[in-house]
């Protein structure tokens, strides 16, 4: 249906109900013998039963005049339930809006009226809270004193010593509680730096570990290829040279040293000759004798010393 037609629909139900025309506001106050510049639906509603009880006709009033009332009341009341617009505005209280230019909505401003209210009663209790401490405190500084006897000047005076003491108590908890603060913090602070060093020990370790591995790896890696480039006798004397300082290292470099050296110092004792005797002690020297009988000349004996001499050399360098 269009809205033009729905506009006049609503404007024709109007006016059966309200009589042959619709009636302004303006003259709807008037009606019920109100100012126009009414905007309270409460006085409007107490003119409306005011006037109904006199022109009521079980009552002898006019009939005409009733339904006139009748018809101004029901068009202020179809303006009252108006969401927007309204000619009328709620009373004010502490749950409804205080201008109509408020920034909250009406359940936004019920709901900030709530915390509010809230807010009040939590101070009422604070206070309740505080007033019962400050008599805790008197009654402990003074037990032997009457509080139902107190005059005024006496209350104030021994309520403001107990405020004195209530700070001071306060500001030593407080401090208490601050210097425990710290303590715990630095507390925290030492053993997260404690827990940091102990992972980058093990992460040392680790590393350390690992690249240990690898250096015995890569010896072995590399004794292996050595042992199948080279004869056995060129391994022994790779690992005892010069060039095995930068494989020193590792229980493996260890062993193929000492167990190289071992065979050539072996090898070296079995291959070297005894000492040879010295002149064995006797008389002094005189004048050779001649040659005995049944012995060889002497030409004969240094040839075969001359001969056993080559042997060992040869020996020696074989």
């Amino acid at each position: 249906m269009p809205k033009r037609t729905r506009r006049k629909n609503r404007t024709r139900k109007m006016k059966k109900k309200a009589g042959s025309s619709v009636m302004s506001i303006s003259e709807a106050l008037t009606t019920l013998r109100l100012p126009e510049e009414t905007h309270d639906f409460a006085v409007v509603k107490k003119a409306y039963r005011t006037l109904a009880r006199k022109l009521h006709p079980d009552k002898g009033g006019d009939t005409a005049e009733f339904q006139k009332i009748q018809n101004a009341f029901q068009r202020l009341s179809t303006e009252q339930k108006k969401e927007y617009s309204s000619w009328f505005v709620e009373p004010e209280s502490p749950k409804t809006r205080i201008s109509e230019d408020s920034i909250y909505s009406d359940d936004e401003y019920a709901h900030v009226q709530r915390l509010l209210d809230i807010l009040n009663k939590d101070k009422d209790r604070d206070m309740m809270d505080f007033n019962e401490q400050m008599l805790r405190i008197a009654k402990r500084d003074h037990p032997e004193m009457d509080f139902s006897k107190l005059e005024h000047p006496q209350a104030l005076e021994l309520l403001l010593e107990s405020v004195d003491t209530f700070e001071a108590e306060f500001k030593a908890e407080y401090e208490r509680a601050e210097a425990e603060r710290e303590k715990a913090k630095a507390d925290r602070e030492a053993r997260r730096k404690a827990h940091h060093e102990k992972m980058l020990e093990k992460e040392r370790q680790r590393l350390s570990k690992e690249r240990k591995a690898k250096m015995e790896a890569d010896f072995r890696e590399q004794v292996m290829k050595e042992m199948k480039e080279a004869p056995m006798n060129r391994f022994k004397e790779f690992v005892t040279g010069e060039e095995s300082d930068r494989y020193e290292f590792g229980d493996l470099g260890r062993f193929a040293k000492n167990k190289a050296t071992n065979w050539l110092k072996k090898k070296m004792a079995r291959n070297e000759p005894g000492p040879e005797p010295g002149p064995e002690p006797g008389p002094e020297p005189g004048p050779e004798p001649g040659p005995e009988p049944g012995t060889k000349p002497k030409g004969a004996q240094m040839r075969k010393k001359r001969t056993r001499r080559r042997t060992r050399k040869k020996r020696r360098h074989a």
